[in-house]
C-alpha cells in the first residue's frame, strides 16, 4: 500500500532515511564509548538538496557544529571506526562481525592522533573485537604485538614473515 501511495522512489528514500537515522544513532552510541561524548553526528536535509549533509558536534569546543569534511585525520578515523562498529552492531543476529581490518592511511596522523587511535583500538579490542591494521607507519607497527611482514623481491615475488614485538 505504501508503494502505491508514495511511489517507488519516495518509498526507497523513506526506508533509507530510517536506516540512516538508525545508523547515526548507533554511531553516536559508539562515539560516546570511544570518545567520552566529545563527538556527535547529526545530519540535515535541506530542500533542494538530493543528499543530506553530515555534521559533527564537538563538545570540547562549546558544541561547535562542523561539517564532517572539516575533520582532521584523527577525528575522521574516530568517526569512521564508530560507524564501522555501528554497522557491525546493526547486523548482529544476521551476521556477527567480530574482526575488522583497517587501512585508514595512518601516515596522515600526527603523533597525538596516532596515540588516540591506538588507545581507541585497544578499547575496541577489549570489547572482544579483533583488529588487523594495514600500515606502512613503523611507529604504529612497532606498537602492535604481532606483525605480518610482507616483503617483495626484485622479481615481484612476496614472502611473509611474522614479527613479534
Amino acid at each position: 500500500r505504501l508503494l502505491d501511495v508514495l511511489g517507488q522512489d519516495d518509498l526507497r528514500t523513506y526506508v533509507l532515511s530510517l536506516v540512516e537515522a538508525a545508523l547515526i544513532q548507533q554511531t553516536n552510541h559508539e562515539l560516546q564509548k570511544l570518545c567520552a561524548g566529545r563527538y556527535e553526528i547529526q545530519h540535515s536535509t535541506r530542500k533542494g538538496r538530493l543528499a543530506p549533509e553530515f555534521y559533527v558536534i564537538d563538545r570540547w569546543r562549546d558544541g561547535l557544529l562542523r561539517k564532517v569534511t572539516t575533520l582532521s585525520g584523527g577525528e575522521t578515523f574516530m568517526v569512521s571506526l564508530a560507524m564501522a562498529l555501528a554497522l557491525a552492531e546493526m547486523t548482529r543476529g544476521k551476521a556477527d562481525i567480530d574482526c575488522f581490518f583497517i587501512d585508514e592511511g595512518f601516515g596522515t596522523l600526527d603523533e597525538d592522533s596516532l596515540e588516540d587511535v591506538l588507545e581507541m583500538l585497544q578499547q575496541v579490542q577489549s570489547r572482544g573485537k579483533q583488529i588487523g591494521l594495514i600500515t606502512h607507519v613503523k611507529g604504529l607497527s612497532q606498537r602492535v604485538p604481532l606483525n605480518l611482514n610482507l616483503q617483495k623481491d626484485v622479481r615481484g615475488n612476496s614472502t611473509i614473515g611474522l614479527v613479534w614485538n
